[in-house]
């Protein structure tokens, strides 16, 4: 009979560990925004809703969190003002921390506890880094070209 209870206890235990890890907790701490409002919109189709807010303290720190419903793995928006914004990918694992710069969100973001989100991170950075130098050669292109009209 003890058997029994003890396992009766065991179950209900990893059944309540099982179900508060089934909703999403994600740590924030924006650079740029302490003591404001920041918001998290979900992406569907081509229009975004509003999924959760947080007012930030004055280390710039929040958490957004919600124990039993979990977001739909997808592109989600960090709206930081009326001008800036950070898209990021969330999967299952929804146990996350994001870490922009409101100053330059892609490029100072920092984030863990999912690897989908970890490459993102690391996709965007490259990406914004090719931008870069496509602008430095779009630039150096036009140089050469006024010094060559100039001589012509």
């Amino acid at each position: 009979m003890k058997k029994i209870v003890t396992a009766i206890f065991i179950l209900a235990a990893i059944s309540l560990t099982a179900s508060a890890q089934q909703g999403y907790r994600l740590q924030l701490c924006v650079r740029g925004c302490e003591g404001k409002k920041v918001y998290l919109g979900a992406y569907y189709g081509y229009q975004y809703y509003l999924a959760d807010s947080v007012i930030l303290d004055a280390s710039g720190n929040g958490l957004m969190t919600k124990e039993k419903k979990p977001l739909l793995p997808g592109m989600y928006t960090l709206v930081l003002n009326q001008r800036k914004s950070v898209d990021f990918l969330l999967s299952k694992e929804q146990q996350v921390s994001i870490s922009p710069d409101r100053a330059n969100p892609y490029m100072e973001l920092h984030t863990a506890g999912s690897a989908e989100l970890t490459q993102y991170e690391v996709y965007i950075k490259e990406v914004l880094a090719l931008q870069q130098q496509i602008v430095t050669q779009e630039i150096m292109l036009r140089a050469e070209m006024c010094i060559r009209d100039r001589i012509m």
